[in-house]
């Protein structure tokens, strides 16, 4: 799944906001990740025809009435995620919409317990972000999110700018290594895809430990 670190909950994601853009001290890294030239040009084709095209996830339950569902889009070598965190527990309060843009590059294949996976690593150089009840709205307006006061339910607002916007897309966010398995689902005959579990931990090279057990199928959200 993709890391959303300190925006898993809710309530952490408010109490985030709130806090930690009040300060004046917006100093911004150096170490910026980039997309650099070639980046994803070696891509395996054969992984890349596994994984190419758009899946969705089902409603999965992170904490109490807290539920997500996730987009992911595979092209060549670009990748898009869509992440949509809900107030209750059937996804059917939508809170917030976060869509992050970037590239992959296949890193080869490694084994996770017992199942064999591929390894890739993605930069995400751009991300645009929604809220969907006016509590989230007025709570970004307080913290002034993006240095805007103007935050409105169902409205995107491009938060790439790391001086303005780090709460929301952070260093961490921008460069991941992860890892994905295709599978033929047997019941169905359909293609899934299982994606890591960045929430157990990761292993001393910079990948999670596990994969996670809700899985992707073709299609969109």
């Amino acid at each position: 799944m993709f890391n959303t670190n300190n925006k898993t909950v809710t309530a952490l994601l408010l109490a985030t906001l709130l806090t930690a853009c009040g300060s004046d001290d917006k100093k911004i890294p150096s170490d910026i990740p980039t997309i650099p030239e070639g980046y994803g040009d070696n891509n395996d084709p054969a992984v890349v025809a596994q994984i190419k095209g758009t899946w969705s996830q089902d409603c999965t339950s992170v904490q109490g009435n807290i539920a997500k569902r996730q987009q992911i889009t595979f092209g060549d070598k670009s990748i898009t995620v869509v992440a949509l965190e809900y107030g209750d527990s059937s996804c059917t309060t939508l809170h917030t919409r976060d869509t992050y843009i970037g590239q992959y590059q296949l890193n080869g294949p490694a084994t996770i317990g017992n199942d064999e996976v591929n390894t890739f690593e993605v930069i995400y150089t751009q991300s645009f972000s929604s809220v969907h009840t006016q509590k989230f709205a007025d709570a970004r307006n307080k913290a002034k999110i993006c240095d805007l006061t103007n935050w409105q339910p169902g409205v995107a607002v491009d938060v790439s700018d790391l001086s303005k916007c780090l709460p929301l897309f952070s260093l961490v966010q921008r460069k991941q290594l992860k890892f994905v398995r295709h599978e033929t689902d047997r019941a169905t005959q359909r293609p899934i895809l299982f994606l890591d579990n960045p929430s157990k931990g990761f292993q001393p090279n910079g990948y999670p430990r596990e994969l996670d057990i809700s899985f992707l199928t073709p299609g969109e959200l």
